[in-house]
This record gives structure tokens, sequence and C-alpha cells, in this order.
């Protein structure tokens, strides 16, 4: 399955908007589709400020991520120019995950993403394989505007999963709560997972695509 770089940057308060736009710039540069977004709202927000996540993707292979950070460092003034990007932020840092399910770019035609929610779980011990295939076969089955990204880190949390739903407006995000509430696959999915799933939700500031 493919690949995705993310950067987490936490800005100082009067950087924010420059953090923003710097991490356009940075995309850009890499000449990879990705996007950039801003928080709207934050998963644990009496602990941290407002974010902004970068995602640099289009990664077939973990070979292919491997060839990517060694052409950065073989140009100093690309870590450098990361360097001074971090030093906007109160805390900076990057996170290499891998897809679960299959891409859904083409799914729907003329899909224009303007925010995604991010949902973060932690299987029950042993669950893990069981709960990736319920996923999956969940984030496949909805009528509505929806795509779905389905992920694991190679770093952190070692059975944590990432699901990404990207969406054209937040009423849709409200259907899909509801649809959600609804499925017959909900009291399945309640014993396959740990601790309560942490969600946040941020705006597409900026999306390149291949």
């Amino acid at each position: 399955m493919p690949y995705f770089i993310n950067t987490w940057r936490t800005p100082r308060p009067d950087q924010y908007l420059n953090v923003v736009k710097g991490a356009k710039e940075s995309l850009e540069r890499t000449g990879r589709p990705g996007n950039i977004t801003t928080t709207v709202s934050h998963p644990s927000p009496a602990q941290t400020s407002m974010g902004v996540i970068g995602t640099v993707a289009g990664f077939p292979t973990i070979q292919d991520v491997q060839d990517f950070l060694e052409s950065l460092w073989e140009d100093e003034s690309n870590i450098e120019r990361l360097g001074n990007l971090g030093a906007l932020c109160s805390s900076s840092n990057v996170s290499i995950s891998q897809m679960i399910n299959q891409p859904q770019a083409n799914r729907f035609e003329n899909f224009d993403a303007k925010y995604v929610q991010r949902t973060f779980i932690t299987p029950a011990t042993g669950k893990g394989p069981e709960l990736e295939e319920l996923l999956c076969e969940w984030a496949d089955d909805t009528d509505l505007k929806v795509g779905t990204i389905l992920s694991r880190n190679m770093s952190g949390e070692a059975t944590q999963i990432r699901i990404s739903h990207f969406l054209e407006d937040l009423t849709t995000l409200e259907e899909l709560k509801k649809e959600v509430a609804g499925s017959p696959r909900l009291s399945k999915f309640r014993e396959l997972i740990g601790p309560v799933p942490r969600i946040g939700l941020g705006r597409i500031y900026y999306s390149k695509r291949p």
C-alpha cells in the first residue's frame, strides 16, 4: 500500500499565518501531491495551540520514501529552510504513515474537499487486524461524497489506526455521523477498540493533486 509523510507544526501565536504560508511553499517545492490543513476543532484544545498539518503523498513504496528523504539531505538548503520554518513554531515534527485501504482518488467526479476529519483509534489488544478489516469494508459502504483514508504510523503507538475523512462541507460530516450512529457495524466496532477515539477537524488551506 502507498505511503505518505506528515508534518505536524504548532505555530507560535504571532506566527500562525507565516507558518501556514511556509508549509504551503514547502509542499510546492517537493513537486509532489499533498495538502496543508489548519485547525478548525482541536482534538485536545486545553492542552496545545492550533496546528498546521502538512501531507506529502505519492509514495508507492517505502523505497520511494527513502529516496525522497535522501534527496532532501543532498541539498542542505532544504534542511535549513525546514529549520527556519520550525523556528516559528513551539513544536515541529514529522511522521511516516502507510495506507491500509485502497486509494479512493477516482471514486467521485469533481470532488473538491475543503475539510478533513482525523480520528485516531487504538484497537483492543489483539484486535488490530480484525478492526482494520472492518474499517476497510465500512469505508467503501457509503453513498455520501466522502473520501476515506485508513492508515497506520511507522512510529508512536504501534497499533494505532488513523481514519481521515475528506469532505466538501460540514453538512456532509453531520450526515456521515448520523450514518455511522445508525450502522449495524457500530456494535462490533466498539468491541474491537480500546480507549475512546480522539477526533480532530481541519480546514484544507491548500491542496496539490497529481
